[in-house]
């Protein structure tokens, strides 16, 4: 399960020579099918604690993953730390599996492969807080 969870992993670029992330297309994110071919493995690891200490064997699996294969080829922002920059990436993929494993995966793994592309290009520096009780109208400036 675990050699198949790196494979799914690494499907988007295990034939290129260079990875873009602006060419990730939702046919090419396997993580979400292999979650629906183990589904009862998912169930049993993000519900219970039959496993304990399995949920953070997947995500350092992912930051290793995440380290070796792609931060390491293109960090061009040398004022990020590689390491939590990995343990931000596999957290936050296996959040996202979690919380659909926990919606009793109410949506398709393609759905989930296109949203994790919309996750990957947000671009945070938009973000408004509301830090009041009063609603904020769009294009509001206040």
């Amino acid at each position: 399960m675990l050699e198949d969870l790196i494979k799914a992993y690494k499907d988007p670029y295990l034939h290129t020579d260079k990875f873009m992330l602006s060419e990730l297309t939702t046919s090419s994110i396997k993580i979400f099918e292999h979650v629906v071919c183990y589904s009862n493995f998912y169930i049993i690891i993000v519900n219970s604690n039959v496993l304990p200490g399995f949920q953070n064997k997947i995500c350092d699996i992912l930051k290793e993953l995440t380290k070796q294969d792609l931060v390491a080829v293109n960090n061009t922002n040398n004022n990020i730390n590689i390491e939590l920059f990995s343990s931000y990436t596999a957290y936050a993929l296996f959040g996202l599996i979690m919380e659909w494993v926990k919606g009793g995966f109410k949506y398709t793994s393609n759905h989930m492969a296109e949203q994790l592309i919309q996750i990957l290009s947000f671009n945070s520096h938009n973000v408004v807080i509301n830090t009041s009780n009063k609603p904020i109208e769009l294009g509001s400036t206040q």
